[in-house]
């Protein structure tokens, strides 16, 4: 579902990346995926299981995947319950913030799936969503994207 979302951002990149062998998708998914991380840091010993596993090509279910899982379901969460005490303007920095980083942990999330071309178009696309208010934020992702692609 990703791929369709994606493409929205940038047409016809879900459809290179599907031509792409499954090491590529795998090495575009780490680097846009350590990229993100490191542009919306979460101080959280999950992440860094979760990087670990990414490099060490530990895909599929596993106990640092699952972290990863509930640290974002916990931000999610957190986002959920500012929403209801903030108010229409309180605390939108703040909210946003948080949700940036939630789409950078998803993406870490998904970069560890058993699926290497959900992994590199889920991470992309979250990726993508986590720095959209940025000038040029869609086009430096993909350009982390394409310098691992080669």
């Amino acid at each position: 579902m990703a791929h369709v979302r994606l493409s929205l951002n940038s047409p016809g990149l879900p459809g290179r990346l599907r031509a792409e062998p499954e090491f590529k998708q795998r090495l575009g998914a780490k680097a846009v995926t350590e990229w993100i991380i490191g542009q919306r840091p979460t101080d959280d010993p999950r992440v860094e299981a979760g990087l670990d596993g990414l490099r060490s090509a530990s895909f599929g279910r596993s106990d640092a995947r699952e972290g990863v899982r509930e640290l974002a379901d916990t931000l999610e969460a957190d986002i959920d319950r500012m929403r209801e005490t903030a108010g229409l303007f309180g605390e939108q920095t703040e909210i946003n913030t948080i949700a940036e980083s939630e789409m950078a942990v998803r993406a870490l999330w998904f970069s560890l799936s058993a699926d290497a071309f959900e992994a590199v178009t889920e991470a992309t696309y979250l990726a993508q969503w986590a720095v959209d208010t940025e000038p040029d934020g869609i086009q430096r992702v993909e350009s982390v994207l394409f310098a691992a692609l080669g």
